[in-house]
């Protein structure tokens, strides 16, 4: 299944990854469209307006403590870096 870009939202068999690493406050560097890598925690789900677009975005903490939002329809790819984790790293068909 693809992310739609048309409605800016994730596939749903990604949400459960997501959740996953909110609901355990795992350590992870994602992946972003842009090759950019982002490392740290993220608690909870929520949505912003961009431009007059609504956006699904995961929030959270980066390593330095600085709050961070990040589109879920920029991810490509999430890496778990606890030990011991439910799954260790997801790539997102875009």
């Amino acid at each position: 299944m693809k992310q739609s870009e048309e409605q800016n939202i994730l596939a749903c068999e990604y949400h459960d990854y997501i959740e996953i690493i909110c609901l355990y406050r795992y350590n992870v560097t994602i992946t972003l469209t842009d090759n950019r890598l982002i490392q740290g925690q993220f608690h909870t789900t929520g949505f912003t307006t961009h431009q007059q677009h609504k956006y699904e975005v995961i929030k959270g903490f980066d390593d330095n403590q600085h709050p961070i939002e990040v589109k879920l329809t920029e991810i490509v790819k999430i890496d778990v870096n606890n030990q011991n984790a439910q799954f260790s790293s997801v790539r997102f068909d875009l």
